[in-house]
């Protein structure tokens, strides 16, 4: 019955499977879609325990920054090490802001055409990314 799942729920289906046997160590290729990854960010929170180690690989800096202690980012080979607050202080040039509407999964386009004119009015500088609306 597992194959008539989602993607995404096919993933969440291993990650439970995989908690079931209470490893020492988790590997994870990647989360899951914006709109679920909090609910697994929760999940892996829950489990974090002394002597359990949990890697992931990941192209979310969103991810890395709340469930790591260590990032590794590599290009071929590790090209630097350390906490998020340390790469942060020493590459980090500019902030990065999720904003979550309350109507998250019914947005419309007329609201986010709203916050996007709300931001653009009160950070001039701020590069917004193309968002659109299925």
């Amino acid at each position: 019955m597992a194959n008539a799942l989602s993607g995404s729920n096919k993933h969440k289906l291993s990650l439970a499977i995989a908690l079931m046997g209470n490893p020492s160590v988790l590997l994870l290729d990647s989360l899951l879609a914006a709109w679920t990854k909090r609910v697994m960010w929760k999940t892996l929170l829950g489990v974090v325990a002394p002597g359990r180690a949990l890697f992931i690989t990941t192209y979310s800096k969103e991810d890395a920054d709340t469930l790591a202690t260590r990032i590794g980012i590599m290009k071929r080979w590790m090209l630097v090490l350390g906490t998020s607050k340390v790469l942060r202080n020493r590459w980090g040039d500019a902030w990065i802001v999720h904003l979550v509407l309350r109507s998250a999964l019914h947005t419309t386009k007329e609201e986010m055409e709203r916050v996007r004119a709300w931001v653009e009015a009160n950070i001039p500088d701020a590069e917004l990314p193309d968002v659109t609306i299925a």
